[in-house]
């Protein structure tokens, strides 16, 4: 193994860390833990070959949704799933843009429309080019 190869895998392992550290912060969820695990690894080997010059195209964002009942860890998930985004260099900041109900619906028929577009039109720029959308449905 060269040096360069050793610097990139103790970097893998480096990130690998603090992805798990995050990740040991979700009691249970156990499913949710192993598609995390697998998409994080997926996208730190993309990222060591991009490093060796292999062409894998555009990085495709991820877009998720949290639905469950209040209280099922919907937001925790959310924030954790920032700092993990951050660790493994997808984002380069954890900041997930939370949302409720009532910054969604409006008071009057017609409102929720314009409430919405107004909302999402404001994080736009962030949604596009750098932050996955998450949206915490209760």
């Amino acid at each position: 193994m060269s040096n360069d190869s050793g610097i990139k895998r103790k970097m893998y392992d480096e990130k690998m860390g603090v992805f798990e550290d995050e990740l040991s912060k979700i009691v249970g969820l156990n499913k949710l833990k192993i598609r995390l695990r697998t998409w994080a690894k997926g996208v730190l080997m993309d990222e060591m070959r991009r490093a060796v010059g292999i062409d894998l195209g555009p990085r495709k964002k991820p877009h998720m949704v949290f639905l469950g009942n209040p209280g099922t860890g919907k937001t925790t998930v959310a924030r954790i799933l920032g700092k993990i985004l951050q660790s493994v260099g997808v984002l380069s900041s954890d900041k997930v843009t939370e949302v409720q109900r009532t910054d969604l619906v409006g008071e009057y028929i017609g409102h929720t429309g314009t409430k919405t577009r107004k909302k999402v039109w404001t994080h736009l720029y962030m949604m596009i080019h750098e932050t996955p959308f998450c949206y915490v449905r209760c």
